[in-house]
């Protein structure tokens, strides 16, 4: 199975993901590269790769990829490709509302054009 991983990018130009990647430390990217190495390589079903879908029907079609306290929300598209949308730091137990809605706007954008 070939994955593809994919950066959202907003009309102007931006790619949250990435902007929330340069803003972490040297370890937490290279465990986050790793993880996405691993997905390319073995799948969402690789026991270390840690993903988890966000539940409730308003977030349908939302997953969460977990590395330590960082998650990075995406949707998988056509073809086995997943379209990374944000990521954000986890600071409580539950993920905020308002970072799923956030993902959320952005996959409804993407799937518009």
């Amino acid at each position: 199975m070939i994955i593809k991983i994919s950066f959202y990018r907003s009309s102007n130009g931006r790619t949250p993901v990435k902007e929330y990647l340069k803003s972490l430390g040297p370890f937490q990217i290279a465990k986050i590269r790793n993880i996405f190495r691993q997905l390319r390589e073995f799948g969402p079903r690789n026991s270390y790769v840690f993903i988890k879908r966000i539940r409730g029907e308003k977030y349908k079609g939302l997953y969460e990829i977990k590395v330590r306290y960082s998650r990075i929300l995406y949707f998988l598209d056509t073809n086995n490709e997943y379209i990374l949308l944000h990521g954000f730091t986890k600071k409580t137990n539950k993920s905020p509302d308002r970072e799923l809605d956030i993902a959320l706007k952005r996959m409804k954008l993407y799937k518009i054009y």
